[in-house]
């Protein structure tokens, strides 16, 4: 089973393998493969062990490698081994240090232990220009057991079952988990995000001529506004608003964001100004286009999106 960009994903993501990495803004996507414990970064592959190693997964030449992530190791060696642009002070050295990993036995531990066949070395990164152990397996893999999952957080539960729509089962459940941390109900942003879409849920990527942007269509007009709540560190503007367009998931979470400051003027459950509001703001019954999308939007979420049994965001006070 995969599961992408759910909390759980994030959070095991966050402990074990964002430590060893130097820059963590600019992720788009994590994919935890529950049966093999195999965590996909973008277009790294990551093994977790038990113990808590960390195993990046390669291919050279053909072949699977397993570089452990050590950041002691990297660090230790790179002032002694590595020069200012990154080259190698004396090549002797790498040779007798991967020499003596060898000897010293370093490798998993006993029930995680490779082949026979197995190779280690160590060698330059040429990203990060600091020495890692490179474990090579021909065709195997080390011993995967079941890691441990972190003890603050509690994942939603397989049995619930989500809408029938053309929105991904993995943006509903990340939709869900945004709407119970703002106050906004769930069905609400189905039904916008079905209405902004015309039900085929493809937006991503694409710019209206009104200056609407991506999966939710968020105006150009509350960029700036985004991008102080949820522009990343470091990130410029441009970036931002190129992820707005581009990535469904800071996409949806700025949606909501934007709807929980419209739940809290008006009453509890007043549906029509909601929808009205975020179309065409508080004005919106002046407006045949607002009005013809909160009628919509009240026509998707009496049909298409009914109340979930375990639906949590139905009780919320819309963020108040």
């Amino acid at each position: 089973m995969i599961e992408e960009n759910t909390y759980e994903a994030t959070k095991l993501a966050e402990t074990y393998i964002f430590p060893y990495l130097k820059d963590t803004t600019k992720i788009k996507q994590i994919s935890f493969y529950q049966s093999t414990n195999k965590i996909r970064i973008d277009n790294h592959l990551y093994l977790l062990q038990k113990d808590g190693k960390v195993f990046e997964i390669r291919k050279k030449n053909g072949v699977d490698c397993f570089v452990l992530l050590t950041n002691n190791l990297k660090e230790n060696h790179r002032s002694n081994v590595v020069g200012k642009k990154g080259k190698l002070k004396n090549p002797k050295i790498l040779f007798t240090l991967g020499m003596a990993f060898v000897l010293l036995g370093t490798s998993l531990s006993n029930e995680q232990k490779p082949e026979e066949n197995a190779e280690i070395v160590t060698e330059i990164n040429e990203d990060t220009k600091a020495l890692e152990d490179i474990i090579v397996i021909p065709n195997e893999i080390p011993k995967e057991i079941p890691i441990e999952t972190p003890k603050d957080f509690t994942p939603l539960k397989e049995e619930k079952t989500f809408y029938s729509c053309s929105c991904p089962l993995e943006l509903q459940k990340f939709i869900y988990e945004k709407c119970l941390q703002f106050g906004v109900p769930f069905r609400v942003m189905m039904s916008i995000g079905h209405q902004e879409s015309g039900g085929s849920w493809n937006n991503n990527g694409k710019v209206s001529s009104t200056n609407d942007y991506g999966e939710f269509q968020i105006n150009a007009c509350n960029m700036q506004e985004l991008y102080q709540v949820f522009g990343y560190e470091k990130e410029n503007y441009e970036d931002f608003v190129s992820a707005m367009k581009n990535d469904s998931y800071r996409n949806a979470e700025a949606s909501v964001y934007l709807i929980s400051k419209i739940c809290k003027m008006y009453d509890k459950e007043d549906y029509e100004n909601i929808f009205g509001t975020y179309n065409g703001w508080v004005n919106w019954q002046k407006k045949s286009i607002s009005q013809n999308y909160v009628k919509k939007c009240l026509e998707y979420m009496n049909t298409i999106y009914l109340p979930l049994d375990f639906d949590e965001t139905i009780a919320k006070d819309l963020g108040r």
